[in-house]
């Protein structure tokens, strides 16, 4: 059986009857029958031709090409375990059959019409008892099996009836009770014409509540699901009610006194003129043993929680559920709160399949498929259905008239007008409820159900976007009619009545955005739009001014949850602003809120909003246009758009030094800074931060000072003047430590730890990179996990970690890649084509390496350029291109000369050496190995040293020097060893290279009067030998 298109496939299920309550009866027996149960049945099933695609629990699915297969299979299993001699637990299975559509993917089998169909024929049947559909059995040979006609029977899950049929052959049990179909019991449940999808949590859910309870009140939102929920119950618990269950739809009824009679008519109970309506019903019931269904309570909930209290007194053995938006509140009352379908995620990336698996985007494409049979999940459209799911709530009824539209659009212009929803969501079936037919007259029934002060609340609380807290509530909706200390009673009663949603968790109220654009086109249809914008806005303004100190002191955490949770009404606030409202307030808005941005890594996000800002900002006030230009400079920098910031930023410098004001020409220097040693003048990049500096030291502000320090030790690193360094960035961590500012403090950590990542003091940089990284863990600071994971990755692959060190690079990208920050990913893209390098996959090292280059080349980053040019380079030389490698060495080490980077141009010295030394330019490879020790020696950098020497002593063993090789090749060892990291694998393979070379001379290294050097090697000492060495040659 092979991966196909959807065919006709016979499926079987099995179960073990009673499984649950053998287990309790025989636990240390059962395991055993359970196993012998398994092992007969498989190998019965693969006798067959089956394919066992899942269990559940105990149970086979099973899945033959054709139906002889599945029938001859079914038998033979059913007179296997009959003639099986058990322990105490005798097993018992269950069998049922169909043959319709479905579609292998891989090793699973999806068609949920067959897959529902054969679990409900299953449930009919009894232990020992084979059933099969009258659709499979006339696909099977004739005269090949004898079957039993049951005729037609209702399923339990509600669709038409099915035509069923039992098999017959020797050996196998043929009489049975009657089969457990909702045609056992008296009911009047309906027939319904599509599937039941999702909802088993649900279902088990609410299943335990009824057993414990005798009214449960489903309650939801319209078109959430509560009627089709509360009858798949029912038919599945029919069986525990010898009197039925009942169905009474109240919708439409207009009079509640007229309820007793309704109820009546739905149980066939004739009135009794001695007696009222509701005197009759109670005696009716008084011995019964049923289930009621009141549907639609909410328009007569006084009445149903009346006649629920009256009939559960009068018989003990009813049981009720009620659908309702609100509870009866009447004595022995158990409500459960029916939530919408599980969604994707917004913004969150999924896979076709992950996208399939989310509940409510089954419903979209069942429902869809009803219309239109070739609709199917796809690579390119599987974002946009998880975009509809999303957009709609997973509301079930709002989610099946967007299907619907399938018939005549494609997903994409679906999605499109979700923002006019309720004209697009029209059209549902014409059997359908008038409230079911279009999503508006659904919204419409519940607002005509509410209190005049309610509707307004439900109108001014639209002006939220992704919820609000109670204080909100109070400081936004209050007005001449509804006063502060009313909102919270009105509050109470539309989440009571299922208008909005209490998360307790998070103290927050919410409205499904159906119902959130409703309460908005009311709004603005009473032209009171405008005014609860402005005071909207207002509110958010003074939480984000607050905000602002809160993001450097203790409270940094709590305070980012509480932006995080805001988020949705900041940018609301801003979309007002720009678009005609307060445009100075929404400047500032963006520049408080700059810092939340940057911490939790939205840089999109912030470069949206400050690039519209700008964009409108012609009659805004000048400082506050002014700030606004600098922070947008520094995102488009982070995102890799470095001529846009310098522009940006320079801008915003003009504006500060016209306004004279000090503190922001300091940040605008510092910024500006930013970008131009990025770009690679650091010479340039030092003036503007010394002059920075200057400033900060007069103004007194420690922050600032800590910031010009951070950025001129990283400016002096980037120089290879690492004493200078240390010196600024130990006194900006101090700074930083006493003020309590832990993200600073991640970031001074993270830039100590590069620090000493270049000095190859690798411990020490993952100890100050692992504290970095815990702190911006511990705050969730977004940017600075994905900065530490980067870091880490880098330390482990100096450490020679390299499994480790991959897994930190890949961490790292996927952060990245979701913020935009190209450089950052460019990088991580270099690096990782390293790591492929040293576990020698060469293909992939090159794919990894050039789209990181490609990347950095577009954004202008020479200090990554030169990077990812050496390892390509390396990476060439390990293939035995030796001319191309030559070429991009002698280009990265022309632009590390002209950014004055000593670190990287040692490196690259080092790497052009090992090039002309395999090409057998000896002298060449000798001028260069030399070059790169003068200046790892000077940056006391071990690991450097031990790779030039290590290179030095080939050149030895090239010009016939024996003895000086292998002594030199003992101190490269050594040093190798003592600085604690790894040489690279281009290093190793030249090491073991010259031993195998030294091993066929039969030379050994400890007689050939190798040098003697100390735990703690002086490298200068080392430099001054070699010299010596190659001075004689």
């Amino acid at each position: 059986m092979s991966d196909s298109n959807p065919k006709n496939y016979a499926i079987l299920f099995t179960d073990i009857e009673g499984s649950t309550k053998l287990a309790q009866q025989y636990p240390d027996t059962m395991p055993i029958a359970v196993d012998r149960h398994h092992k007969i049945l498989s190998e019965i099933f693969s006798r067959h031709n089956g394919f066992v695609f899942e269990f559940i629990g105990d149970a086979f699915c099973v899945a033959f090409d054709n139906i002889e297969d599945a029938i001859n299979s079914a038998i033979e299993s059913q007179k296997e375990l009959a003639n099986t001699v058990w322990d105490d637990a005798e097993i018992k299975v269950r069998i049922g059959v169909h043959y319709g559509q479905a579609q292998r993917v891989g090793d699973k089998f999806t068609g949920y019409m067959t897959m529902a169909r054969t679990h409900r024929i299953m449930s009919a049947a009894y232990g020992g008892q084979i059933l099969i559909s009258r659709t499979a059995y006339d696909s099977a040979p004739k005269g090949e099996f004898k079957m039993r006609d049951l005729g037609e029977r209702r399923l339990k899950d509600l669709i038409q009836p099915l035509h069923i049929c039992q098999i017959i052959s020797n050996g196998l049990q043929t009489e049975f009770p009657p089969l457990k179909t909702l045609d056992a019991r008296p009911n009047n449940l309906p027939f319904q014409l599509t599937n039941f999808i999702g909802r088993e949590k649900e279902m088990r859910e609410v299943k335990e509540l009824l057993a414990g309870t005798h009214l449960l009140t489903l309650l939801g939102s319209g078109g959430s699901g509560k009627t089709r929920l509360a009858l798949q119950v029912a038919a599945d618990a029919i069986d525990h009610y010898n009197n039925g269950v009942w169905f009474v739809e109240l919708e439409q009824l207009s009079d509640s006194i007229l309820l007793p009679q309704t109820i009546n008519q739905a149980l066939g109970v004739h009135e009794e003129s001695q007696k009222s309506p509701e005197d009759t019903l109670c005696a009716y019931v008084k011995d019964k043993e049923m289930l009621i269904i009141l549907d639609n309570c909410e328009h007569i909930a006084d009445a149903c929680a009346h006649i629920s209290e009256k009939l559960l007194r009068s018989a003990p053995d009813l049981k009720m559920i009620v659908t309702s938006r609100e509870a009866l509140k009447c004595d022995g009352e158990q409500t459960h709160r029916l939530p919408s379908l599980e969604t994707p995620q917004k913004g969150k990336k999924y896979t076709p399949e992950q996208v399939a698996e989310f509940e409510s985007v089954k419903l979209f494409v069942e429902r869809a498929q009803a219309v239109n049979t070739a609709f199917e999940i796809t690579g390119e459209n599987a974002a946009v259905i998880a975009g509809i799911c999303s957009d709609l709530d997973g509301i079930p009824l709002a989610i099946e008239l967007a299907a619907a539209r399938i018939k005549v659009l494609s997903v994409e212009k679906i999605f499109e007008r979700l923002s006019d929803r309720f004209k697009l969501l029209t059209g549902g079936k014409r059997t359908a409820l008038p409230r079911q037919q279009t999503l508006k007259a659904l919204i419409d029934w519940s607002y005509e159900l509410l209190a005049d002060n309610e509707k307004r609340m439900w109108e001014k609380l639209s002006v939220f976007s992704g919820g609000w807290t109670m204080e909100a509530a109070e400081n936004i909706c209050h007005d001449d009619e509804i006063s502060e200390y009313d909102i919270l009673d009105i509050l109470i009663n539309l989440t009571e009545k299922s208008i909005i949603i209490y998360d307790g968790e998070k103290d927050r109220y919410r409205m499904l955005e159906s119902i959130r654009q409703y309460g908005d086109d009311l709004l603005n249809g009473s032209g009171k739009k405008e005014a609860m914008a402005a005071l909207h806005l207002q509110h958010f303004m003074k939480l984000a001014v607050t905000s602002e100190a809160k993001l450097t002191g203790d409270e940094v955490k709590k305070w980012l949850e509480i932006l995080e949770s805001e988020n949705g009404n900041m940018e609301a606030a801003m979309h007002w602003s720009v678009s005609g409202g307060d445009k100075d307030e929404g400047g500032k808005l963006a520049a408080s809120f700059a810092n939340y941005w940057l911490n939790r890594g939205y840089l999109t996000t912030a470069n949206y909003w400050l690039d519209l800002i700008i964009a409108e900002s012609s009659d805004m006030n000048i400082a506050i246009k002014g700030n606004i230009l600098g922070i947008s400079g520094l995102f488009a920098n982070m995102l890799g758009d470095s001529d846009k910031a310098e522009r940006l930023i320079e801008e915003s410098l003009v504006i500060s030094r016209e306004l004279g004001n000090k503190d922001d020409i300091a940040s605008g220097l510092n910024n500006l800074a930013t970008v131009v040693y990025e770009k690679g003048d650091y010479k340039k990049a030092r003036e503007l931060i010394e002059e920075t500096l200057e400033i900060d030291r007069d103004s007194g502000d420690p922050s600032k000072i800590s910031f010009s320090l951070i950025n001129l030790g990283t400016v002096a690193r980037l120089q290879g003047d690492y004493k200078t360094a240390q010196k600024l960035l130990e006194e900006s961590l101090s700074i930083r430590k006493k003020a309590k500012n832990k993200f600073a403090i991640s970031s001074s950590l993270n830039t100590l730890g590069i620090l000493h990542l270049n000095l190859g003091e690798y411990e020490k940089a993952k100890a100050y990179i692992r504290e970095g990284l815990d702190i911006s863990e511990e705050l969730g600071n977004k940017y600075g996990i994905a900065d530490g994971f980067s870091l880490m990755g880098n330390v482990e692959v100096a450490l020679g970690n390299i499994k480790s060190a991959e897994k930190f690079q890949k961490e790292s990208l996927a952060i990245f890649e979701e913020m935009g920050k190209k450089n950052k990913i460019a990088d991580c893209y270099s690096t990782l084509g390293f790591i492929a390098h040293q576990n020698d996959d060469k293909v992939k090292a090159l794919e990894l390496l050039e789209k990181g280059l490609e990347l950095q080349r577009a954004i202008g980053d020479k200090f990554g350029i030169a990077q990812t040019l050496q390892r390509i380079g390396s990476l060439k030389i390990s293939n035995g291109i030796y001319p191309e490698a030559e070429v991009l060495l002698e280009e990265s080490l022309a632009i590390r000369g002209k950014l004055g980077h000593k670190g990287g141009t040692a490196e690259c010295l080092n790497t052009l050496g090992n090039c002309y030394l395999l090409e057998g330019n000896i002298d060449g490879a000798k001028e260069k190995f030399l070059e790169a020790l003068e200046l790892h020696k000077e940056l006391n950098n071990e690991i450097g040293v031990s790779s030039d020497i290590a290179g030095l002593a080939s050149v030895l063993f090239r010009h016939g020097k024996i003895a000086e090789a292998c002594n030199l090749l003992a101190i490269a060892e050594k040093l190798e060893y003592s600085s604690g990291a790894k040489l690279d694998i281009d290093d190793k393979k030249s090491i073991a290279s010259l031993r195998q070379e030294l091993d066929k001379g039969e030379i050994v290294l400890e007689n050939s009067g190798t040098l003697k050097i100390g735990d703690e090697p002086d490298l200068n000492e080392i430099g001054d030998i070699v010299t010596r060495i190659f001075i004689q040659i």
